[in-house]
């Protein structure tokens, strides 16, 4: 069959041979946009091949995710997942046996996922399981590759890697929430919600009970403030919620459309619709799965707490349980077990705080730009107004790294952090602001001192040797912009998610975050700054453990990804050493094996080739190569030469592959128990970056 590109947005679909019709099931001819859906199902009759068998069988494991098969260097989609992946990507699109066809290289996954991911779709990576050197030996050697689904994504769940002060991409700071409602009363149909709502990004979890009128406006609410980029819906919910949540996402929620991936929606916008189970909507299945899940995670001690909650919270918690462990991320939910024994989860509003409307939010262009510039060109007012309170003498280097000359939004105007965790608390104070007169004095009094200490430091006048405290006050603020997302880089290592480039980085940030307050750091007043610097937060076994990590990693070795030389000292580099020393005496044995070879060849110059990848090759004429042992076997071969392994060579080479891939492993094992010893320590950590974000959102 002839192959003819297409491009996302081009004419010209498949013909079949001789340009006759298209076969069964592919689309009829016509853009791409006109095409007729082409999912990947089994249909009566049709010769699929082995990687093909392979896909239908995963895509009917998982109908609800766009799948990215891993195949050598690239990874595939086929039928309906390529067509929406041409179309999101912009890449070429094609037809290969029974579907259509489309491909992203390997190095490049994570940046296409996330443009699936942020245009609303679920996204599984299917990765093979298998190294080809292992395969050529094993009794399955001409099987496909075997693949199992490794990462799952959507827009609640998506990650980033930590960067070097690379802002949040739009989207990947949203939660992921669950609503439950109950009915109260069905004349005037009001309903009452049980919340939950989770950052993954941070590892915040939110929750909240409210009743609601029929308008729905105390749930537009907290859709305003929160703003999930993913939305756990169970069955059930009223037509008046699903009204609401419909306007918010932008789209009609239909429980009984169908779940696969599909083309149109493309033109969706970023939010996400996912379904929960009904049957956890019960009370007592909700409790069940709640106290197993918490009880197997070694957090009983909070599970009396959790299970005080009211009914319609415990059962969106459990409904996010259920979800969440698709994507192995369910450990979100347990980070109140090393929340030094505080609350699991924050409540959307306390008496401490003014709870902003919707419609307030919107007026009052809280977060969202209410108006646009005049026409002639004229600057936005709320753009004009930031240069307005721009510190006089304050350089546009140190304005906010995340909003250049305001957005139009009140929250845009006043932000001037320079950190990321740092940005995340100041909206968190815009979107809750204080009632209690004692705790807004304390935050005054707070930022009229870093605002003398900032104006003497840029005087000269911190030089006194009683300005130590000080002085350590104005390093934190200039330092802060130098450090990564410790925040998400925190909670990528908790999930076991980060790479050792990432994990590098972090390290970086985190010795320097830690050295930020000395040892010597005394304040007493204000009283909101020596809280949150005291001798509790930055303590010496803190800064012990955060070196005591740094030292354990190789550079270069974390620079390039490679786990099996990564760890320089410690329990890890002794356990992965081990595999190297075999690897190291296989090689000596078949270095010392030249001498027997020598004296069977009757050659004092033999010396083992390695030719295309092919290592201890055997060199020989034709002519010589007739009176050789028969046992020996040959590999590949010239006209005139003919490369050949002995029984002894095929035999280390085997244990050679063998003993790389126990190496990959224990690597692998040894990377994973390394993030876990960080993670031990995720709430000091996260004590510790808290503190520095108070201070840059003061």
């Amino acid at each position: 069959m002839e192959r003819l590109r297409m491009r996302a947005k081009g004419a010209g679909q498949p013909a079949g041979a001789d340009g006759a019709a298209p076969a069964a099931g592919l689309a009829a001819p016509g853009t791409l946009e006109s095409t007729s859906i082409q999912l990947v199902e089994r249909r009566p009759g049709t010769k699929y091949t082995p990687l093909e068998l392979q896909v239908l069988d995963e895509k009917k494991r998982h109908p609800d995710m766009l799948l990215a098969v891993e195949v050598g260097y690239k990874f595939r989609f086929f039928g309906e997942d390529a067509r929406i992946a041409s179309r999101v990507l912009g890449i070429m699109c094609t037809t290969a046996n029974n579907f259509y066809n489309a491909s992203i290289p390997a190095p490049r996954l994570m940046v296409h996922v996330r443009r699936l991911v942020l245009a609303g779709y679920k996204v599984g990576v299917l990765r093979q399981r298998e190294t080809a050197a292992l395969k050529a030996v094993s009794d399955n050697r001409s099987a496909p590759f075997t693949r199992q689904l490794g990462e799952v994504f959507t827009t609640g769940t998506l990650i980033e890697e930590v960067g070097a002060g690379a802002a949040p991409a739009a989207g990947n700071e949203r939660y992921l929430m669950c609503l439950v409602e109950r009915l109260v009363d069905g004349k005037d149909r009001r309903v009452s919600f049980g919340m939950l709502a989770v950052q993954i990004t941070t590892g915040d979890v939110i929750y909240d009970q409210f009743d609601d009128g029929y308008l729905r406006s105390a749930l537009e609410t907290r859709l305003m403030h929160l703003q999930p980029g993913e939305v756990l819906v169970p069955p059930g919910l009223s037509a008046e919620t699903l009204r609401t949540l419909s306007a918010y996402v932008g789209y009609r929620i239909d429980y009984g459309e169908r779940r696969e991936p599909l083309l149109e929606h493309a033109n969706r916008t970023g939010v996400r619709v996912a379904f929960g189970a009904a049957e956890l909507l019960e009370d007592a299945a909700a409790r069940s799965l709640v106290t197993e899940f918490y009880a197997e995670g070694g957090a009983g001690a909070l599970l009396a707490r959790i299970v005080e909650l009211p009914g319609p919270v415990v059962a969106a918690l459990a409904l996010l349980i259920a979800y969440l462990k698709t994507f192995q991320l369910d450990r979100a939910l347990l980070a109140g077990k090393t929340a030094g024994g505080g609350q699991p989860f924050a409540p959307f509003h306390t008496r401490l705080h003014m709870l902003l409307s919707a419609t307030a939010l919107q007026t009052l262009s809280v977060f969202t730009a209410g108006g646009t510039a005049a026409a002639g060109g004229s600057e936005d007012p709320a753009v004009a107004l930031k240069e307005l309170l721009k510190p006089g003498g304050r350089s546009a280097g140190a304005h906010s790294m995340h909003v250049r000359g305001g957005d139009g939004s009140l929250f845009g105007v006043m932000d001037y952090t320079r950190s990321q965790f740092g940005r995340r608390m100041l909206r968190r104070w815009v979107a809750h602001p204080l009632v209690s007169y004692d705790n807004l004095a304390d935050r005054v009094e707070a930022v009229e001192y870093l605002k003398r200490i900032l104006e003497d430091a840029e005087a000269g006048a911190l030089d006194a040797p009683g300005d130590s405290s000080r002085r350590a006050l104005a390093a934190i603020h200039n330092k802060l912009g130098q450090l990564v997302d410790l925040e998400r880089g925190l909670c990528r290592i908790h999930y076991g998610q980060a790479s050792p480039q990432e994990l590098l980085r972090i390290l970086r940030s985190l010795g320097t975050a830690a050295s930020l307050v000395p040892a010597s750091f005394e304040i007493a007043e204000p009283r909101l700054l020596a809280e949150v610097l005291g001798s509790d937060t930055w303590t010496a076994e803190l800064r012990a453990s955060v070196t005591h990590w740094r030292g354990q990693i190789d550079d270069r070795s974390a620079k390039g990804g490679h786990k099996e030389t990564l760890f320089a000292a410690g329990p890890h580099h002794d356990h992965v050493q081990g595999h190297h020393d075999r690897l190291a005496a296989i090689e000596a044995a078949l270095q010392a094996y030249a001498s027997t070879v020598r004296t069977q060849l009757g050659d004092d110059r033999f010396e083992f080739k390695s030719i295309s990848g092919t290592d201890y090759l055997i060199d020989v004429k034709n002519a010589k190569a007739k009176s050789v042992p028969v046992d020996w076997v040959k590999v590949s071969g010239t006209k005139t030469n003919s490369r050949l392994h002995t029984p002894f060579i095929v035999e280390k080479l085997a244990e050679r592959e063998r003993s790389r891939e126990a190496l990959q492993q224990a690597a692998r094992d040894a990377y994973g128990r390394f993030l876990v010893d960080i993670a031990d320590s995720y709430a000091e950590l996260r004590r510790m970056v808290a503190a520095l974000a108070t201070v840059d959102a003061l």
